[in-house]
């Protein structure tokens, strides 16, 4: 009688799992000939790229690995199967049509998937972080969640100065630094890893290196570091955090398509209303792009998987009570090369400050730009290439944004020497601006 009972559970409980499971958990068993063998089925939920919103639901028999890989935001599906061996899993993602669409390439622990996804032909990949959570899931989270602005003011070699520090997607760090002893605005770029540990390089606007900072982010309302010169001199950096700007963010993907926009959402609510309209009008341009190209293609192949993508991001380069100021840049897989607009806004009257709100009419800013940049081209990191100084000579700068010490001018992006800039301080520039412009706090 006891083996009876043993054998009608052993038959009975599958059954009864089976039935209690949702429809996707459904749709992974039926992926096996016989499910009774499936020794684990988990739930992840993660990114790629830490841009796309994605869920797998994975059954293993411990020889065969399937599952269902979901894009939260379009619902767009995927099936994957393949195999996991010595901790690494590896998986080929099916389309609709029953083609193989993608790679996946992993390391797989019960909690984690950490590894690279690829289209059909490893042209385009992308770094895939996910972790399992305990049932499906169907609501994606708000893409802006791991994103933050950080504005914090502190002592550095004993001198203040002021940092903006923003973190963006995986794990990156960029930022401004004002160091109000030499008066001059620095910019740092580098990572932070996961114990909140960072890396960030120092360069001025000549691309010279000045220094490293290296340090702890454990808690976001201290930041301390180590300064470390390029001729080894050291010293302390600390830091307080002033004020936290959130961070706006769409995005979306489905099979052939991916956008992702970044931009600082503030307490000003026409600053705010100004960044969404901008940030509107882009994501709008590129969901009439990505409509035309599904008309083009009704039942997209392989060949179009991840093909047209776009990418969004936003630079602070000046926050303060008065002012905001910074650098939008846009790229997509269908314009040559990235686009730029600065943006410069008057927080006190909710408007964006132009040229002819900070210049005296009459004033050529950009015959006196030149002339500046003649004076200090000698101090860029490229000024011995030839090739530089001839396209540097005929390079214009249509964008300014306004630091504490000056305004500083760029020009649009060049395929071999990116974006260029040059800043004019305020004591060159005073002569020439209205007594009644907004940025007069800065100077006087």
């Amino acid at each position: 009688m006891r083996l009876i009972i043993l054998l009608s559970l052993f038959f009975f409980l599958p059954q009864l799992a089976f039935s209690q499971s949702t429809d996707r958990e459904k749709a992974v068993y039926a992926l096996f000939d016989k499910p009774g063998k499936i020794k684990w089925l988990r739930h992840y939920k993660g990114r790629i790229d830490d841009l796309n919103d994605i869920t797998m639901t994975l059954a293993y028999t411990g020889k065969h690995c399937r599952g269902v890989m979901v894009y939260l935001r379009s619902k767009q599906e995927f099936r994957l199967e393949g195999n996991i061996k010595d901790g690494l899993l590896s998986l080929k993602e099916i389309d609709p049509q029953g083609e193989v669409s993608g790679h996946i390439k992993a390391e797989i622990t019960e909690l984690h998937i950490v590894g690279e996804w690829s289209n059909f032909d490893y042209s385009i990949g992308g770094i895939l972080d996910m972790h399992q959570v305990e049932s499906e899931v169907i609501v994606p989270t708000y893409c802006g969640n791991n994103k933050w602005i950080y504005h914090y003011n502190g002592s550095l070699l004993g001198g203040d100065s002021e940092l903006i520090l923003q973190k963006e997607s995986e794990e990156r760090l960029r930022g401004i630094l004002y160091y109000k002893t030499s008066q001059k605005t620095y910019y740092l770029q580098g990572d932070l890893d996961e114990n909140n540990l960072f890396v960030l390089t120092i360069k001025d606007e000549h691309a010279q290196m000045k220094g490293t900072l290296t340090g702890s982010l454990v808690e976001a309302h201290t930041l301390n570091a180590t300064f470390e010169a390029p001729n080894g001199q050291q010293g302390l950096a600390t830091y307080k955090l002033s004020e936290e700007i959130l961070v706006g963010c769409v995005e979306f993907a489905d099979y052939m398509s991916s956008y992702d926009i970044t931009y600082p959402k503030t307490q000003h609510r026409r600053f705010n209303d100004w960044m969404d309209r901008v940030t509107g009008e882009w994501v709008y341009a590129c969901r009439a792009y990505v409509e035309e190209v599904q008309q083009l293609n009704p039942e997209p192949a392989p060949a179009l998987r991840a093909k047209v993508r776009a990418y969004a991001w936003s630079d602070i380069e000046l926050l303060s009570e008065e002012i905001i100021s910074g650098f939008m840049t846009f790229s997509n897989t269908w314009s040559v090369g990235l686009r730029g607009q600065a943006f410069n806004f008057d927080l006190r009257s909710g408007r964006e400050i132009t040229l002819r709100d900070l210049f005296v009419e009459g004033f050529d800013h950009s015959r006196f730009l030149k002339d500046y940049l003649n004076e200090n081209i000698d101090k860029h990191r490229l000024y011995r290439d030839a090739k530089y100084r001839q396209w540097l000579a005929t390079a214009m700068f249509p964008h300014f944004t306004i630091h504490r010490e000056g305004i500083s001018f760029c020009t649009n992006f060049d395929a071999t020497y990116g974006q260029q800039r040059i800043t004019i301080p305020f004591s060159e520039l005073s002569p020439y601006l209205h007594r009644s412009n907004p940025v007069r706090h800065l100077y006087q």
